[in-house]
């Protein structure tokens, strides 16, 4: 229970790579019918930016294929031009993000290097591309990429393109907070090869940053795209909601394993107590022989709590055994924290042998004012 909590917090504190504060996501599907090209997505993503820059309060607003946390992937085969290419089987692979102007500042991924992809990354202009961090620290080391070229073979494509790198952005955790950072290649949309606009027209994201609190925007952000086209369907959540359905999970198995946790320790704790209490309760003719003999209070009681002891620390080291055996499958619910934690398991298997040696001491205390001829009679 512990060790879940410390792995809940160390997962909330983990930077994502991006600011979901202020920050709405807008879902678009175009219909395929008027939005054929790359022109006509293009046209239709000027118009919305147009108009939601348009609402005051609203300050970036940027399109792009899949926004972070959501669990959808769109991969192309990269690699630097000044390398041969490689097999097939062995051709690394980038997650592709197609957005628009402002991406950055509307999802607040930090700029390391060179420059964002802008207005001027149109269909006629020189093609470019922006690489992550790691894609840059893979290939390049302490170098910059920027200048180089990236060839990048669009999945189920034959054409291979030759973009020319102008930046390095930030890692973005893409698929949860606790996934490793993966190779990211951003492109305008603009610049998106013909064969897979489609995919961004049926699965057009917004990222609309604003000064307020970003879901009362929901309407009138709803009313201007219904203005361009009111057959377009437009969901909304913000990222923060994203976010809180993404530790979703992990915040589910933490408190169930808090209440079962408790209710475990607290029979746990019971059980000893009640057996222990007992065991000392049918010692009384034993208790009443040694009183008889000349046994102090003090030493009858030495003497029982040395046997409950005994069983009670041996069943703890069993238990003990027990938890680190099983710590490997306790490891694939925790996110940066030991699930070997000797803290812990000290705190645990000291509170249990309190609650012995305690249910010890009182049945003891108790036997010791009884009488001892009386106590032989008892049995």
């Amino acid at each position: 229970m512990m060790l879940l909590s410390q792995s809940f917090v160390r997962l909330q504190s983990v930077e994502p790579g991006f600011r979901a504060d202020h920050l709405l996501t807008v879902r678009m599907s175009l219909p395929r019918a008027r939005y054929r090209t790359r022109a006509d997505v293009v046209q239709f993503t000027e118009q919305v930016r147009s108009k939601l820059l348009g609402i005051a309060g609203v300050t970036h607003a940027a399109a792009v294929n899949v926004v972070p946390l959501n669990g959808y992937r769109a991969t192309v085969d990269f690699w630097p031009a000044d390398r041969p290419e490689p097999p097939a089987a062995n051709r690394p692979e980038a997650h592709y993000r197609m957005v628009g102007p402002s991406y950055l500042a509307a999802f607040g991924v930090p700029l390391v290097q060179g420059r964002a992809l802008d207005e001027h990354d149109t269909s006629s202009s020189e093609p470019v591309v922006v690489v992550n961090q790691t894609i840059a620290n893979r290939y390049w080391k302490a170098q910059s990429p920027i200048g180089d070229y990236l060839l990048v073979r669009d999945a189920g494509g034959d054409t291979v393109r030759r973009p020319r790198i102008v930046g390095v952005v930030g890692d973005v955790k893409h698929f949860g907070l606790e996934t490793e950072s993966t190779a990211d290649v951003y492109v305008a949309i603009a610049q998106v090869p013909e064969p897979s606009i489609q995919w961004l027209a049926n699965n057009m994201y917004w990222g609309i940053r604003t000064v307020g609190d970003p879901a009362t925007y929901r309407e009138l952000i709803r009313k201007q795209i219904k203005s361009i086209d009111a057959d377009v369907p437009a969901s909304m959540r913000t990222m923060d909601e994203i976010m809180e359905v993404a530790v979703a999970p992990r915040r589910l198995n933490l408190w169930l394993v808090r209440v079962f946790g408790i209710v475990a320790l607290t029979l746990a704790a019971a059980g000893i107590y009640a057996v222990t209490a007992f065991s000392v309760s049918i010692r009384t003719r034993e208790i009443g022989i040694r009183a008889i003999l000349g046994a102090r209070p003090a030493q009858n009681l030495g003497v029982v709590i040395a046997d409950v002891a005994t069983p009670l620390l041996a069943g703890l080291a069993a238990g003990v055994l027990l938890s680190l055996a099983g710590a490997p499958a306790l490891g694939t619910l925790l996110f940066a924290v030991d699930p070997i934690a000797p803290v812990t398991i000290t705190m645990v298997s000291v509170l249990l042998l309190v609650v012995g040696v305690t249910a010890a001491i009182i049945g003891a205390w108790r036997l010791k004012s009884i009488d001892p001829i009386i106590a032989l009679r008892a049995e």
